[in-house]
């Protein structure tokens, strides 16, 4: 039933994302060579001359190659698709040489890992209590002055301080829209809030409260997926339409909750953290935006990473500050789409 959702949360995405029909190899564009010259140029920053309005890597400049998921998804089958001029291993093989999109596609390869044990290994952790490793979770609960979603928590308060002050100073990056301005430090201060709600309950929220505790989770899920299509993909360049993204944003949200709160087994967190990870890192690697910067890709490696520790060793991880580490590097990544593009 997990994975089931996952498969429909991502066709979902690779069908509404791809916004043009893709041209079949071989065939000319109609672009003169001038055109080509001047495309080329106006993207010379990017080493596959992919466009940021999400084209994608041809082997000459007057080819246009498909979406590789549309390639898979075409009846030829994998294997054919794959050995084939530009297909997806091809396609894959250039990303990586790409170096803004090889994080993401590192990520992404992290992300799946995680989704692995996620489906196949329940955590096995005095510490870990819905999703996250707590330091100092003891007998089901924590003390309210001294524990890791206190710590997140004022961690996240310096973090959206900062998040609020760096597009106004020389190092922030001038070009920011105001959406790109409020919206991270706003994701940043609801993760917070989440840390203090769960802290001020201590640690572990019981059945009296699940009902506040599954409204602030739904919201919390919808503002961050919004934020990863609206703010952190290219959707909007390219030309797809505001319906089509708000109908993405609400199919996958619905996804996500169904999955993870309808489950109840506890690992409603887990499964976001699972989820988020997977999205940005696909939609760094195959739509990035202009927030969807190398800088953010690198830095972005070592939350998953930590997300992963905190899944498969949480006995470790809370002895050292659990959850405190996947939101100080988090944020990290997140301040950086707030810097100059490189």
């Amino acid at each position: 039933m997990r994975l089931s959702y996952f498969i429909c949360l991502f066709s979902a995405l690779a069908e509404a994302s791809d916004t043009r029909a893709p041209r079949p190899f071989g065939v000319k564009s109609s672009l003169t060579h001038s055109d080509n010259t001047a495309k080329h140029r106006s993207h010379n920053h990017n080493l596959l001359d992919i466009p940021r309005g999400g084209g994608l890597p041809a082997k000459e400049a007057n080819l246009v190659a498909p979406s590789p998921i549309k390639v898979l998804g075409s009846g030829e089958g994998i294997l054919k698709s794959i050995t084939r001029g530009g297909g997806p291993l091809g396609y894959l093989l250039a990303l990586f040489k790409d170096d803004k999109r090889q994080p993401y596609l590192i990520s992404l390869i992290l992300s799946l890992v995680y989704l692995y044990f996620f489906l196949n290994k329940e955590v096995d952790c005095l510490s870990y209590s819905d999703g996250f490793c707590v330091t100092n979770f003891v007998d089901g609960k924590c003390p309210h002055s001294g524990n890791s979603h206190l710590w997140s928590f004022h961690e996240d308060v310096i973090f959206t301080i900062i998040g609020i002050a760096l597009p106004f100073t020389k190092y922030g990056a001038k070009d920011l829209t105001t959406a790109n301005r409020i919206a991270i430090p706003g994701i940043i201060i609801a993760h917070g809030i989440l840390h203090w709600w769960l802290s001020s309950h201590n640690c572990a929220p019981g059945p009296a409260n699940i009902g506040s505790a599954t409204t602030l989770y739904s919201i919390f899920v919808v503002a961050l997926t919004g934020i990863i299509f609206l703010a952190f993909s290219n959707f909007i360049e390219t030309g797809t339409k505001i319906p089509k993204i708000i109908a993405m944003i609400a199919a996958i949200s619905f996804a996500i909750i169904k999955l993870t709160v309808d489950s109840g087994n506890g690992n409603a967190i887990a499964a976001l953290f699972m989820a988020s990870h997977l999205l940005v890192s696909f939609v760094g690697a195959f739509y990035p935006g202009r927030t969807a910067t190398k800088l953010t890709g690198q830095t972005f490696i070592a939350p998953v990473i930590v997300s992963l520790t905190e899944y498969l060793k949480c006995d470790f991880l809370a002895s050292v500050g659990g959850h405190f580490w996947y939101d100080f590097f988090l944020h990290i990544s997140l301040l950086c789409s707030l810097l100059p593009v490189e």
